[in-house]
Formats: C-alpha cells, sequence, structure tokens
C-alpha cells in the first residue's frame, strides 16, 4: 500500500510544482548528421513560487540522461523506503 509523502520543504526560490506534460519524440536529423535517429523525452514542469508567479521549465532528455536519472531516482527509492517513519 502506497504510502502518503509528507511535503518537502520549499527553499527559498524553489518552485512548487503545479502540473507537468511530458512528450516522446524521435530526432529523424540534424545540422550535423543527416540520417539520425534518436527518441528525446520533453517534460513541462509548470513551477508556483511564493510571490505567485509561474515559470515553465522544459527539460530534454536523451536515452542515456533519462537513465541515469531513473537509476537516481531508484537509489532515492530505495533509501526512503529503508527510513523509519516519524
Amino acid at each position: 500500500r502506497p504510502r502518503p509523502h509528507p511535503r518537502p520543504p520549499t527553499m527559498e526560490g524553489s518552485g512548487t510544482l503545479v502540473d507537468f506534460d511530458w512528450s516522446l519524440r524521435l530526432v529523424l536529423s540534424s545540422s550535423h548528421l543527416s540520417s539520425m535517429r534518436k527518441p528525446v523525452l520533453m517534460v513541462d514542469l509548470s513551477l508556483k513560487y511564493a510571490d505567485g508567479s509561474m515559470k515553465n521549465t522544459v527539460l530534454e532528455f536523451n536515452e542515456a540522461d533519462l537513465d541515469s536519472v531513473l537509476d537516481s531516482l531508484s537509489s532515492v527509492e530505495k533509501v526512503e523506503s529503508r527510513t523509519p517513519q516519524l
């Protein structure tokens, strides 16, 4: 059964995630290579700041970058699952 996660502390200047969207795209060519097929994950984060302002941040991941992020998140999840609940 999933455990509820406490809201993380907000650092000054950091935003709170309000919404996100993602898309998977296939890059077929570039100015350097005429024939290329590369999957790219685009993640659009909508962040809200303490002053009420909103900002969209777009992250782009190639396959190696995404694998690295997923490995890091998996490590965090393992540590979090071994942390005693308060």
